[in-house]
């Protein structure tokens, strides 16, 4: 018996009068402009030691 995932197999959607995603239309967006995609929220570097205090300063207020 195989444990992968069938690509076939299709589930009923539990949000069926919702249309788009914002990250679907935001990925499209940053692959056709090339940029990176930060609608999801988790880059894979490190985030720049003077952002990180303007984002702290502004958290703060």
């Amino acid at each position: 018996m195989s444990t992968g995932t069938n690509p076939n197999v299709m589930f009923p959607s539990k949000l069926p009068e919702v249309g788009t995603a914002i990250f679907t239309i935001m990925t499209g967006m940053a692959n056709a402009c090339g940029a990176i995609n930060l609608s999801q929220g988790f880059p894979n570097f490190d985030v720049d030691a003077e952002l990180k205090k303007a984002a702290e300063l502004l958290c703060s207020i």
